[in-house]
């Protein structure tokens, strides 16, 4: 009889704890969940299922896989591996993927997850929470977009540095070949003109990749200066015949 009771005490503060911890998990802000270990079909969410996703909790659990069939398109076949590869060996961790809402809403989710087993090392839930981290990843995308605008930065002062010289150069040899040209040969006038509008158009550019490369904000576009040296070359090449 004394073990029956002590039996069935046990029981009603099992019960209890149950229900402590229900309450507390559906007042949480997070998505929990537990789902079949071996098809992943779902037993429980919480009322966070809403906020998440949109569907209600009985819209959820009627429909066993719809939590694949809202697994964003191109993380989808990603997403399922990963959850494949863990399942070989129920190793917990998590992932991060693209869900789309009912009302068609793109947004990211991480997905942590845990193999819950018995007093014999059996699996018998998968169990997790999955927070939005929308917000995060789109500072993570400025940050990145930031870092690429760095590089460019860098890179467009290199590039001017190193068009530059060249340039310098070939603005000395034209002075040098004005003051030296045969005065009878009028289409040299023409050749010089031809010449330094060239340079003067990649200079422009040059100035521009200075000015964008110092983060002053000036929209950059790069003339054609292979053009314009191809004309120099065929001009030239012209008045020698």
């Amino acid at each position: 009889m004394k073990k029956n009771t002590k039996h069935e005490e046990k029981k009603k503060m099992l019960r209890k704890t149950e229900e402590k911890c229900k309450c507390l998990v559906e007042s949480l802000d997070c998505l929990a969940y537990c789902a079949e270990p071996d098809t992943f079909v779902a037993t429980y969410v919480n009322k966070a299922i809403e906020q998440t996703y949109g569907y209600t909790q009985k819209e959820w659990l009627d429909v066993p896989r719809l939590w694949e069939d809202i697994i964003y398109p191109e993380d989808k076949q990603r997403v399922l591996k990963h959850f494949e590869e863990a399942q070989k060996e129920a190793k917990n961790g998590f992932v991060e993927y693209r869900i789309v809402r009912k009302d068609e809403v793109v947004r990211w989710v991480k997905d942590c997850y845990v193999w819950e087993k018995n007093q014999n090392d059996e699996v018998v839930s998968f169990n997790g929470t999955m927070h939005d981290i929308a917000e995060l990843k789109e500072i993570q995308n400025q940050f990145t977009k930031a870092e690429k605008m760095k590089t460019v930065s860098i890179m467009g002062v290199g590039i001017a540095h190193e068009i530059r010289n060249p340039l310098a150069i070939l603005q000395q040899g034209i002075d040098y070949l004005k003051d030296s040209r045969h005065e009878d040969n009028k289409d040299i006038d023409d050749i010089f003109k031809i010449m330094n509008n060239s340079i003067k158009r990649i200079n422009s550019s040059v100035i521009k990749l200075s000015f964008f490369s110092n983060d002053v904000g000036v929209d950059l576009e790069l003339e054609d200066g292979t053009l314009t040296l191809d004309d120099c070359l065929c001009y030239a090449m012209q008045v020698a015949d």
